[in-house]
């Protein structure tokens, strides 16, 4: 058992060794951070339960736990950012903004630079079922293929537009592109 004296020496000498952990895994000190405190806080509730040997395999366990939660919650929180059906272009600025203000430059230069990698046909494609929100069902009776194939040529611009932009999110992209096509 761990009483209250050696809790408190456990935290003081583990605290820096489990947060430079955490930040080898999430490489962002805020977030590292945070981890540390539910890691300690998970060890003041457990503290009754816990032997002092092995104690730093036992916290090192629990914050590579939160972390992988973390991860898991980040994981699904940028899915439902990218949903398109879910999104309009002002949810993704609230969103990208809240995270990261970004000055009107910055997305010019990016739009620009994503943009410059689609033809003629992609841009058409893509004013089609981005701009203009059409369904994949209208996209091929105005082009005169399949409905599948609309799906397919939809899924590889998305594909290769995100590709172009390496150095963007996937988010980023959606907005670049929207942004450029609503002011078009």
């Amino acid at each position: 058992m761990i009483d209250v004296i050696n809790a408190n020496r456990i935290a003081e000498a583990y605290y820096d060794d489990v947060r430079a952990f955490c930040y080898s895994k999430v490489k962002d000190i805020q977030v590292a951070e945070n981890l540390t405190q539910d890691t300690f806080l998970t060890f003041q509730l457990k503290v009754d339960n816990l032997k002092d040997e092995h104690i730093i395999a036992w916290l090192i366990n629990t914050a590579s736990n939160l972390i992988k939660q973390y991860l898991r919650e980040s994981k699904r929180f940028v899915q439902e950012e990218l949903n398109e059906s879910h999104l309009s272009v002002d949810d993704i600025m609230e969103c990208i903004e809240r995270e990261n203000p970004v000055l009107p430059e910055v997305i010019e230069e990016r739009k620009s630079k994503v943009l410059s990698a689609l033809n003629e046909k992609e841009t058409e494609l893509f004013t089609k079922r981005y701009v203009e929100h059409k369904s994949y069902k209208e996209i091929a009776n105005e082009l005169n293929i399949s409905e599948n194939a609309a799906t397919v040529y939809c899924c590889r611009l998305r594909t290769k537009i995100i590709s172009e932009a390496k150095f963007i999110t996937s988010a980023w992209v959606l907005l670049v592109a929207k942004i450029f096509f609503e002011n078009f």
